[in-house]
């Protein structure tokens, strides 16, 4: 019961100095954000490839992948709306 009373006391004492010293608390604060930014940067595994954004079970992610075996991610498809229900081939062409 003692040691309870002991450590809640120095554990309020320990509270009452940190708040009573902000700056301090935004000096330790600051620096674990630029700490955790630092590790993220530095530690991190980067890169480009987009098909690790999917789980490689999902169905996103194996439409992504014959997508991009197939070339179609290099590619745009145009539709031109001209009114007519049947045009030809041969109007467009020109």
């Amino acid at each position: 019961m003692a040691a309870s009373a002991s450590v809640e006391r120095f554990l309020t004492r320990l509270l009452i100095r940190v708040i009573r010293r902000r700056r301090l608390l935004w000096l330790v604060c600051c620096a674990a954000v630029a700490g955790a930014v630092a590790l993220a940067v530095f530690a991190g595994n980067y890169g480009n490839d987009l098909g690790e954004l999917f789980p490689p079970d999902s169905e996103s992610g194996r439409t992504f992948r014959v997508m991009q075996k197939s070339g179609l991610t290099n590619r745009v498809q145009l539709e031109f709306d001209t009114g007519d229900a049947g045009i030809e081939q041969a109007k467009l062409a020109p």
